[in-house]
């Protein structure tokens, strides 16, 4: 039987030829996610996508490892992946980077307030009255200190503003000037001028930003999200910005996706909308070609125990 690498995302040709020379044992295609045929499914080995729905795994009975290429493991049928003893890794880490650049331009942007001078433009209105700001000696408060809470931190101690964040642990860390635990969060929104919302998606967090924290927000602070919108009340945060509690948003997460039309942010002058993007980029397989790479290195010669972004299940 074809031991079959089903990517379903766009890959060069020259990737493709590359994983066929190194592993001959396997042949690789590449298919637009959702849309391909299911006889594909039927000696598929190893699925690398961004979504993986329990019907693909019904029609799939011999996956044995998923690659994932999205960080988070929510939307993912983890019962059914475990039950199944298919081994899951993720693309935690991959995205730092360009996450790290969509950060510092909104908060860039935020602080020129560059957002009111397009809409002027538009207006063809000459204006030199809005607030110009800069993020230079400006405190920014990371929610989840993790790889791109890390990499927002270093990038941010280069335009010399102040860092703190949140972590599960307490623990001295390079770039970042105090360190508080999720309990005290309230102090993240206090303090911050730049509040990074990265926290993952849990039965803990679900909605757990809320009217609370933001009335803890200095009234010219920015909020950035970037990390699960449900971990947003997305009501309370509505009223807050109607209300100019904060001066503004950012938002590229939603609870619901795509925003729906009727979504009251649309008709906000104090908020930015982005379509979930802030980890994307043209290079994306580039940039988790190099995880896989070692992966598929690692589980072809049973090493499963050494493969990157493994997810412990029992844990």
């Amino acid at each position: 039987m074809t031991r079959r690498i089903l990517i379903t995302i766009p890959v060069d040709d020259q990737v493709k030829d590359e994983l066929n020379k190194q592993f001959p044992d396997f042949e690789v295609s590449t298919v637009i996610e959702d849309d391909y045929p299911e006889e594909l499914l039927l000696d598929t080995e190893v699925y690398v996508s961004f979504r993986c729905h329990k019907d693909i795994l019904n029609k799939a009975p011999h996956v044995r490892w998923i690659q994932s290429l999205r960080s988070g493991l929510d939307g993912l049928p983890l019962d059914e992946i475990h039950k199944k003893n298919i081994l899951l890794t993720s693309a935690q880490g991959i995205h730092k980077e360009v996450m790290t650049e969509y950060v510092m331009g909104a908060m860039i942007l935020a602080s020129r307030n560059w957002h009111q001078m397009f809409y002027n433009q538009v207006q063809r209105k000459w204006d030199r009255m809005p607030y110009q700001g800069h993020i230079h000696e400006a405190v920014v408060g990371i929610l989840g200190l993790g790889n791109v809470g890390r990499s927002i931190a270093k990038m941010a101690k280069q335009f010399g503003m102040k860092v703190i964040g949140t972590k599960k642990n307490y623990e001295e860390m390079e770039f970042v000037d105090e360190i508080f635990l999720p309990v005290d969060i309230g102090e993240i929104f206090k303090r911050s001028d730049y509040v990074i919302n990265l926290i993952p998606l849990t039965d803990d967090t679900k909605g757990m930003i809320n009217g609370d924290l933001f009335r803890l927000m200095p009234s010219n602070a920015c909020f950035i999200s970037i990390g699960r919108g449900a971990t947003i009340n997305e009501a309370d945060l509505t009223k807050a910005l109607q209300n100019e509690t904060m001066r503004m948003a950012i938002l590229d997460v939603f609870e619901e996706e795509p925003l729906p039309k009727e979504h009251p942010f649309w008709d906000l002058k104090n908020v930015i909308i982005t379509p979930h993007v802030s980890g994307s980029s043209s290079e994306y397989f580039r940039m988790a070609y190099d995880l896989f790479y070692f992966n598929l290195e690692e589980y072809v010669h049973g090493r499963f125990d050494k493969m990157r972004n493994l997810i412990q299940f029992e844990k």
